[in-house]
């Protein structure tokens, strides 16, 4: 949390916004390991329109590590899905694999 902290500083200082969601992302799976239903709020907030498909589905795949709901498993699988048949990804494909075991 601490490192975090202090990523989050440094990339405002240098205005790279666009790390602001990893950064908050990171912070959820943090508190998920003490407070699981807070760090889904702070998921949740993360879903705005304005994120791209990539971090919407990264956002429900780990929301569905959080939660466990079929909902959100199904959510981040059929983004990570439709972002691998246009850049097929190792990550994605790791990440498919492992929602479909589950």
């Amino acid at each position: 949390k601490k490192f975090n902290d202090e990523a989050r500083k440094m990339m405002k200082e240098i205005d790279i916004p666009e790390f602001s969601f990893e950064m908050d992302l990171i912070d959820a799976k943090v508190i998920a390991v003490d407070d699981k239903i807070k760090a889904e709020k702070m998921m949740l907030a993360l879903d705005i329109e304005e994120i791209d498909n990539d971090k919407k589905a990264i956002l429900y795949y780990e929301m569905f590590k959080v939660t466990g709901r079929d909902e959100d498993k199904k959510r981040g699988l059929d983004l990570l899905k439709k972002i691998y048949e246009k850049t097929p990804n190792i990550q994605y494909k790791k990440k498919i694999d492992e929602l479909e075991e589950i």
